[in-house]
């Protein structure tokens, strides 16, 4: 009985311990944060991706921030997706976001030669590795989404850069929520 509880306290110590340690993992972020999540540039309803110069979210876009290709997976400049957005330290998508990732998938399912990589960011707050792992729960969140509206998980990748790109720089409420996103770019498999 003796070493039963000797066992229970000994455990007991090591799960409060551990779950005290996991603060200073990510002491650098505060837990009040109540930076708004930004709007995108023009509506969901301007999701135009067929053809025709739309802004931000249509054929001609910037590629500059179209990351890495993905082994044989080659990014499409002629297509822009739209730009999914995420709370502070969070990886759920909001109902906004939502609207964009349905429309994005809605195209995908349309077009069955295109895959989609699924870049996932965070701002500049927690550590390396804190920010890596939360931007692959962001890029996750979203494939998993996308996902369940009838795409194939295998015409999706996922990539995080946690906090090593950031779309805007600063620290100020607004960049920092420009930061806290998930990038998804068309590309041709291959």
């Amino acid at each position: 009985m003796k070493l039963f509880k000797f066992v229970s306290c000994g455990l007991l110590m090591v799960m409060l311990l551990f779950s005290a340690g996991c603060g200073l993992f990510d002491s650098k972020i505060p837990k009040n944060d109540t930076s708004p999540i930004p709007d995108a540039a023009g509506s969901p309803d301007d999701l135009n991706i067929d053809g025709g110069s739309v802004g931000k979210w249509g054929a001609g876009a910037d590629d500059s921030s179209m990351g890495v290709a993905q082994g044989d997976w080659r990014p499409r400049t002629d297509i822009k997706f739209p730009t999914v957005y995420f709370s502070f330290d969070r990886d759920i998508i909001g109902a906004t976001e939502r609207t964009k990732i349905e429309k994005v998938a809605k195209y995908l399912n349309e077009n069955q030669q295109l895959g989609l990589i699924v870049e996932g960011h965070c701002d500049d707050r927690g550590t390396i590795e804190y920010n890596r792992a939360l931007g692959e729960r962001r890029a996750n969140a979203v494939k998993n989404y996308i996902a369940s509206l009838g795409v194939s998980p295998n015409r999706i990748k996922t990539i995080s850069y946690g906090e090593d790109r950031p779309a805007v720089p600063g620290t100020t409420p607004e960049a920092r929520a420009k930061n806290r996103r998930a990038e998804l770019v068309p590309a041709d498999m291959k």
